[in-house]
This record gives C-alpha cells, sequence and structure tokens, in this order.
C-alpha cells in the first residue's frame, strides 16, 4: 500500500525518494515469507537442490572422461542468448516490456519526479528481475562441469550474459514498441529486420556444415568464428563471457564495451526524443497487468484488435 511505500517521503528531486521506495519494496517481499511459509519452504527448497547439485558435481564420478570443447559451449551460448533477444524483442512489437507495475504507475507517474529517474528506477528494477530469470542455469552445474570442466564462477558468467540478454531485449522492446505503436508499417519493418537477422544468423552457422564431414563441428565453429560475434547484444556478451571464462581481456572488453553502447543508446533515444513514454508504458503495463490478473483468475484474456478494417458494408 501507500502508507508501507511511504507516499509522503517522496520528494520533487528524487534523490532520496526512489531509493527509499526501491530499499523498502525489497523489505516487504522479504516479510511477506513470514505470512506465506508455502513461499519461504519453496526459496529453501530450491536453496537445498542448488546445494546438492553443486556437491554432486564435485564428487569423483569413476574414470576420468576427455573433456569436450570450450567452443561448443561458446555456440551454445550464442543460440540461447540469440534466441531469447530476438523472442522477447518480437512479444514487445505486440504488447511492448514495461519494467513497472501498476501500483508502480499510480505512485511514480502522478508525482513531479523527472521522467528520467524514474525510467532509470524501472532499469535498475529490471536488472534484478532479469537475474531471477537466469536462475535455473545453475542447475545445469553438474553436466557442463562433466562435460566441459566448468567451474561454478563460469557458470555464473553465463547467467550474468544471459540476465544482460534478457535486460537488453525487454529494453529494446519497450523502445521498438513506444516508436511503432499505432504505425503498423514501422512495426512490419521491425519484424522483418528481426526475421532477417534470425534467418542470417542460421545461416551463417548452417551452411559450412554442408560440405563438411563432420557437421557438428562445422557449425561449432561457424557459431563461434568472428562472424557472428557481431550479432547484436547475443554475440557481443557471447565474446564477452566467454573471454571472461577463457582469461582473455580483449573479447571482454569489447563485449561489455558494446552492451554498455546499446544500453546507453536506447536510454538516450527515449529520453531525448520520445515525448509519450509515460503513455506507452502505462499502455504496456495495462495490457501485462490484465493478462496476469486473467491467468489468476483461470480466465482467457480477450483478444482485442488494433487495426479493425471496414469493408463496403461496414464492420
Amino acid at each position: 500500500s501507500f502508507a508501507d511505500i511511504g507516499f509522503c517521503q517522496l520528494s520533487p528531486t528524487g534523490m532520496k525518494a526512489l531509493p527509499y521506495l526501491f530499499f523498502t519494496t525489497l523489505k516487504n517481499r522479504i516479510k511477506e515469507l513470514r505470512k506465506h511459509p508455502s513461499q519461504l519452504i519453496l526459496v529453501l527448497l530450491f536453496a537445498a537442490m542448488l546445494v546438492l547439485v553443486v556437491v554432486s558435481a564435485g564428487l569423483p564420478s569413476g574414470e576420468p572422461q576427455a573433456l569436450r570443447p570450450m567452443a561448443e559451449l561458446r555456440a551454445m551460448m550464442l543460440a540461447l542468448y540469440a534466441v531469447m533477444f530476438l523472442m522477447l524483442c518480437h512479444n514487445g512489437l505486440s504488447s511492448g516490456a514495461s519494467f513497472y507495475s501498476m501500483a508502480d504507475v499510480n505512485l511514480l507517474f502522478a508525482t513531479p519526479l523527472r521522467q528520467q529517474r524514474i525510467l532509470f528506477y524501472g532499469l535498475f528494477r529490471q536488472l534484478g528481475t532479469s537475474a531471477l530469470l537466469g536462475f535455473f542455469l545453475l542447475f545445469q552445474y553438474s553436466w557442463v562441469n562433466s562435460l566441459y570442466g566448468l567451474s561454478f564462477p563460469s557458470l555464473l558468467v553465463i547467467m550474468l550474459g544471459y540476465c544482460l540478454t534478457v535486460f537488453c531485449a525487454q529494453l529494446t522492446s519497450m523502445v521498438v514498441y513506444a516508436f511503432t505503436s499505432g504505425d503498423e508499417r514501422k512495426r512490419k519493418a521491425v519484424k522483418y529486420t528481426l526475421y532477417a537477422l534470425a534467418a542470417s544468423a542460421v545461416l551463417l552457422a548452417g551452411l559450412p556444415a554442408l560440405r563438411a564431414e563432420d557437421k557438428l563441428a562445422a557449425i561449432t565453429a561457424a557459431a563461434d568464428g568472428p562472424v557472428l560475434t557481431f550479432f547484436p547484444v547475443a554475440g557481443w556478451l557471447k565474446a564477452a563471457a566467454g573471454g571472461a571464462i577463457g582469461g582473455e581481456p580483449l573479447p571482454l572488453v569489447l563485449g561489455l564495451g558494446g552492451t554498455a553502447a546499446y544500453i546507453a543508446a536506447l536510454v538516450l533515444l527515449i529520453t531525448r526524443t520520445h515525448p509519450d513514454f509515460y503513455e506507452d508504458v502505462l499502455k504496456a503495463t495495462e495490457i501485462s497487468f490484465s493478462a496476469v490478473t486473467a491467468s489468476k483468475e483461470g480466465k482467457m484474456a480477450e483478444p482485442v484488435p488494433a487495426n479493425v478494417k471496414v469493408g463496403k458494408t461496414g464492420i
């Protein structure tokens, strides 16, 4: 509620209001675990399962086996990052992506806080949400350790790359939705661009395998090659994660630098050139809130057509 969050402490400058809101919300969520023992049990169960996976991977398992090449792991990283980035960007064309809940909209958007501060608050919150989405990767430690000799800190690096990919995809979705909503031609142009990116990545990785005897090795070499390293966001973060795992500073710096420049460019674009930021965020938030509410109530959300075509005899 507004009383729990401390609505009266929101100041026009926003220097203390937004950090207070973030940490108070986080504290209240932790307190909610005491009121809902089932959620606390679920958290403890996941923690116990993770400890079991890490401990079991360190136990001796008979004769040591030859490790698979790390190029295969980097190729799988590229595939995972690229699929998540393209899927989330494609979904954002229709429903948009919002970093806020309806409570945030009702609380923050009615205050005299600067638009940029509210946007950065949403970006900071979304980083935490993206980290939770990548939590499932930690349960893959057993087989990646046995096949590739990957350490647990290296798996954390892969999870961090996945979280940044999801974050960049959702930020891209919000920007694309803000600039294409209401214009079907722009939406189709962005959609075809995403299809072209996906098709080009598949062709660049699959064409070398047509002439090679070892299909898997050819696909792996192409996916881990320098060309697909330039794939937007996914290729950059794959190079950064691979450089961090392999101890190569140049790919790490270039990959993180490209990703940071991409995020900065999108934030600058939406804050400087798009005046209807609040309206687009509000619409995307309402769409996601309606979908979540309908799912909780066991109802199907009724699809509403964006464009109604009128024929010669009427609608």
